[in-house]
C-alpha cells in the first residue's frame, strides 16, 4: 500500500511537505519512498503516488529539484522509485 502523509507514522515527526510512503504488510514495516537519488528525504517532499502491481515501482510527484541542482520546479515533475533498485529517477 503506498500513501502521501503530512505527518510519518513510522518516525512520528511533523513534516513540512507531503511524503509518500509504502507499508509493507507482510513485514509490518513502512518505507520512505519520496527520496532522492542518494536515498535522503526529498526537501519538498512527494505526493499523488502510485504504485505498480508488484509493489517494486512506485511513481509520484515532486516540485523538489535536488536533481537539477536548482531552485524548486514551478510545476510538479513525475517521479519512479524502483525499490528493488533503490533508486529514483
Amino acid at each position: 500500500m503506498a500513501w502521501d502523509f503530512e505527518t510519518d507514522p513510522a518516525f512520528q515527526q511533523q513534516l513540512d511537505w507531503m511524503d509518500v510512503f509504502v507499508r509493507d504488510s507482510n513485514t509490518q514495516t513502512t518505507e520512505l519512498v519520496s527520496v532522492g537519488p542518494s536515498g535522503q528525504a526529498l526537501a519538498l517532499g512527494g505526493f499523488q503516488s502510485s504504485m505498480s502491481g508488484d509493489g517494486r515501482f512506485v511513481a509520484f510527484m515532486s516540485r523538489s529539484s535536488e536533481w537539477s541542482g536548482g531552485p524548486p520546479f514551478t510545476q510538479p515533475q513525475l517521479w519512479l522509485r524502483d525499490r528493488v533498485l533503490g533508486s529514483t529517477e
